[in-house]
């Protein structure tokens, strides 16, 4: 597990979009649809994506924050 990727990132219908467990700040980190949209604002721009498909918080949601997304499978 140490050997894999933390992030992968791609592009889907011409979005690049950064796919992390957690955040792209940090794999443990929760990311809730109550998160304020500035930290998720803020996870994007670091990401220097169009959109975050993350996980660990194990409550799927989709908001788009800003024009950009943030979806949690």
């Amino acid at each position: 597990m140490g050997h894999l990727p933390r992030r992968i990132e791609f592009t889907l219908g011409g979005a690049r979009l950064v796919a992390t467990h957690g955040s792209p700040r940090a794999i443990a980190e929760y990311v809730f649809a109550s998160t304020p949209s500035a930290v998720k604002t803020r996870h994007i721009e670091e990401a220097g994506a169009d959109g975050i498909v993350a996980g660990h918080c194990g409550l799927p949601f989709s908001q788009i924050v800003e024009g950009r997304l943030w979806h949690n499978a």
